[in-house]
């Protein structure tokens, strides 16, 4: 499942994997597993929170891993933490253009892709984009961490009274894989780069389509889509 687009915190998520989700109350088969930078699992608390709820470190071996095991499925916020960074209130900019590494993933192991899109999750904090920008884009590049600067609710870190909405796309079906060797020291299947970038222009195309069914009845009929590169 991919989440769109990160915010300041990926509050949205929430909607998709949490026990109490209209979405799992709807489906209950459903068994998403929720995926963080790997930085947040070096930070004492967070970490132990992170755990807690289930998520898993978004690095590409540990998502290898565990969809090996194809037990559950997977969301992750595609953007990351440079899209955390690229929040503007009142504006709509996803990171997905040249983002390929979870298409991969998923052809690997044989993972449809369900794109999601959460309206309002852009305007639950005011956002200062000026204040040290420089640095900390430099940060984000170099340490891949996100250092936002924002405020809620009368200057607290809670988030404004912002309804959230998350649409939910039609599923990208990705061909069966082929069955891992008898081998075990034998290469890991790769998938053909032509596959992915069709899969990923797939994925792209959904999203936008996806932004533009419901952003009306969401509220943001008069924002648009802003796709840009990693």
């Amino acid at each position: 499942v991919g989440i769109h687009p990160h915010g300041i915190y990926p509050v949205a998520g929430i909607l998709a994997y949490a026990g109490s989700s209209p979405l799992l109350k709807r489906h209950p088969w459903l068994r998403i597993r929720p995926c963080a930078a790997s930085i947040v699992f070096k930070v004492p608390l967070i970490r132990e929170y992170m755990i807690w709820t289930g998520h898993l470190d978004a690095s590409k071996r540990t998502m290898s891993k565990h969809m090996a095991k194809g037990v559950d499925d997977v969301g992750l916020v595609v953007g990351g933490e440079q899209e955390a960074l690229l929040t503007r209130n009142g504006e709509e900019t996803i990171v997905l253009e040249g983002r390929t590494g979870f298409v991969s993933l998923a052809l690997q192991h044989g993972y449809h892709l369900v794109p999601t899109y959460a309206f309002g999750q852009n305007d639950l904090y005011t956002v200062n984009q000026s204040l040290f920008a420089g640095l900390r884009g430099m940060l984000q590049r170099k340490f891949k961490v996100s250092i936002p600067i924002f405020w809620g609710a009368y200057g607290s870190n809670l988030p404004h009274p912002v309804k959230l909405t998350l649409a939910i796309g039609n599923p990208i079906i990705v061909p069966k894989p082929p069955p891992p060797p008898a081998d075990k020291k034998a290469p890991k299947w790769e998938p053909d780069p032509d596959l992915v970038a069709k899969v990923h222009a797939e994925y792209v195309a959904e999203v936008k389509a996806l932004f533009e069914r419901h952003k009306a009845a969401a509220g943001y009929a008069d924002r648009e889509l802003k796709v840009v590169a990693a």
